[in-house]
């Protein structure tokens, strides 16, 4: 795991393509996000007369008008807690900048500044999809070239579909403090239970640095130096400089 992992990643990044990323790190918040195991403490704390019914978490508080005894749970805080949250503050900068690096990659296969307009808003699955049905079309491009882009393209595509896992799932917390990720699946009543460690999420933060970095290096070689520059020719010509944007409108 590298060390200042989303500082490293994105400073360079910055430097080349104009992201606002640049020295962006994960920050901890006073305010923990609210997961089943945390609400639970509040119900707690607070006394009300209410049962939490969770497949991960059966929590009695109270009893009392309404209540209906199910079993308890003494909820236990993870000592991992801050540093998870940093871990998943870290995928969640990496992903932000394969998504840019994607739009970026789309714009210059298509070979157009207007691309950016099309681009604009589309999820990382349908620009990583789409990358790759004009890199198989891109004749012009040497077969070698073609592979890896379109290699690079694969592994975004596999490090960006276990981000959703993470970013989307529901989380909730297991007996001892272990966090878990909870997926449902459509027209099922059955949920996936997911483990969530720390070094895991270290790992994929990492996996999504290199798939990107991957991404940009096979991009260049295929199409020049300058084509990721292509997707911002737009935008300078309407004189807006995302480089020097203070975020202000």
């Amino acid at each position: 795991m590298r060390g200042n992992l989303v500082a490293q990643t994105t400073g360079s990044r910055g430097a080349e393509l104009g992201y606002l990323l640049t020295g962006a790190v994960p920050w901890r918040t006073e305010r923990r996000p609210r997961i089943f195991g945390d609400l639970a403490q509040e119900v707690f704390k607070a006394g009300h007369a209410a049962c939490l019914r969770w497949s991960c978490l059966r929590v009695t508080c109270g009893g009392g008008r309404g209540c209906e005894t199910i079993g308890s749970m003494d909820v236990v805080r993870d000592p991992e807690d801050d540093d998870r949250q940093h871990a998943l503050g870290g995928v969640v900068l990496e992903s932000a900048y394969m998504e840019h690096l994607l739009r970026a990659v789309f714009t210059a296969l298509l070979g157009s500044k207007y691309g950016a307009v099309v681009a604009a808003g589309q999820n990382a699955g349908w620009l990583a999809e789409e990358c790759r049905a004009m890199a198989k079309a891109r004749q012009d491009i040497s077969a070698g070239s073609r592979d890896l882009l379109i290699k690079a393209l694969a592994a975004c595509t596999d490090a960006y579909q276990r981000r959703n896992r993470v970013v989307n799932d529901a989380w909730a917390r297991r007996a001892a403090g272990l966090a878990v990720t909870l997926r449902s699946h459509r027209q099922q009543a059955d949920m996936t239970v997911t483990a969530r460690i720390l070094p895991g999420l270290q790992a994929l933060a990492d996996d999504l640095a290199t798939a990107a970095d991957s991404l940009a290096a096979a991009a260049t070689a295929a199409l020049g130096a300058e084509c990721l520059q292509l997707e911002d020719q737009l935008r300078l010509e309407q004189g807006h400089d995302i480089g020097t944007d203070t975020g202000r409108r």
